[in-house]
């Protein structure tokens, strides 16, 4: 997780640093739900980039209040990973994948680091629990 820009304002005075979720999605409609299930207590806004999907994915993402960009597949994760970091508001932004979890007890020691102002990075832990379905 990192800070998008060193040189906002700092928020601390506010109690609250924003953090968004950026999500890079594809016919997910099966893990969505939980993961954004796992960051509406933390994540202040949700960015998702959907490279064409065809199933519930995007009804699911905008019921949980995300901003949804769609960006046809041209073959770079780069320049998908560029256009929702671009439509990110925060001043955190976190990436995650449909498959992955905020486990519910990190929440409050995430709010917490956030307004530290004296930091511009984390390295955190993410752990995938999703099962290959393709087996």
């Amino acid at each position: 997780m990192k800070k998008k820009n060193a040189h906002t304002r700092d928020h601390s005075a506010e109690g609250q640093i924003r953090l968004s979720l950026s999500m890079i999605v594809k016919n997910e409609e099966a893990r969505l739900a939980e993961c954004l299930e796992s960051m509406k207590h933390v994540a202040d806004e949700i960015v998702i980039v959907d490279t064409g999907s065809t199933d519930r994915t995007i009804a699911i993402a905008r019921a949980y209040g995300a901003r949804v960009i769609e960006f046809p597949w041209n073959g770079s994760f780069s320049d998908a990973r560029n256009t929702s970091l671009s439509n990110c508001r925060g001043e955190w932004v976190i990436f995650l994948d449909a498959d992955e979890r905020l486990e519910k007890a990190s929440v409050p020691t995430l709010r917490r680091l956030l307004r530290d102002p004296s930091v511009s990075a984390y390295e955190v832990c993410v752990v995938s629990r999703a099962v290959d379905e393709r087996k």
